[in-house]
């Protein structure tokens, strides 16, 4: 697993469905981006190896540009 903070979780999902990953990279998936218990906006991305990303980011944050 690895953990990204990005401005953008969002823009991330839609990326991912722009360049059709998961129809380039059998087996993978993709989650819409959810809100956390946390307080963290976050979408997943499961690799065809299994490796585990996730994408998150802090919404209201100014530094975020949200």
């Amino acid at each position: 697993m690895l953990h990204f903070m990005v401005n953008s979780a969002q823009q991330w999902y839609d990326h991912f469905a722009a360049v059709e990953l998961t129809e380039e990279f059998s087996g993978s998936k993709v989650s819409s981006p959810e809100l956390m218990p946390w307080g963290l906006l976050t979408t997943h991305f499961w690799g065809p190896a299994g490796v585990l990303l996730h994408f998150a980011e802090r919404p209201g944050n100014p530094e975020a540009g949200s």
